[in-house]
């Protein structure tokens, strides 16, 4: 065989691999995830009473409010975050 033919052959073996693994791959493995796991797949987004999206439910529950109720600003607690999202992956 000659050097064009194997050179040919190998791009299109390259063009191939690289259209399934970086086009098909990734288009099925979010088809899946928005069939199967709809609300997870999106973000957990919570919706108000009118329909706009106002966060995400996993931030939420892990939310510290006001100091006393009434100082400062609700603020996220950054540990107990991760550690329910290290509890989601296993």
């Amino acid at each position: 065989m000659s050097f064009a033919r194997e050179a040919s052959k190998a791009v299109r073996s390259t063009l191939v691999l690289w259209v399934i693994g970086a086009i098909i791959y990734p288009f099925a493995m979010i088809a899946i995830g928005q069939i199967a796991f709809p609300f997870q797949a999106n973000g957990s987004l919570l919706k108000n009473r009118t329909g706009q999206f106002v966060g995400s439910a996993l931030i939420a529950q892990n939310t510290d409010g006001r100091f006393l109720g009434i100082f400062g600003e609700p603020v996220v607690n950054v540990l107990k975050l991760n550690l329910a999202l290290d509890q989601i992956k296993k």
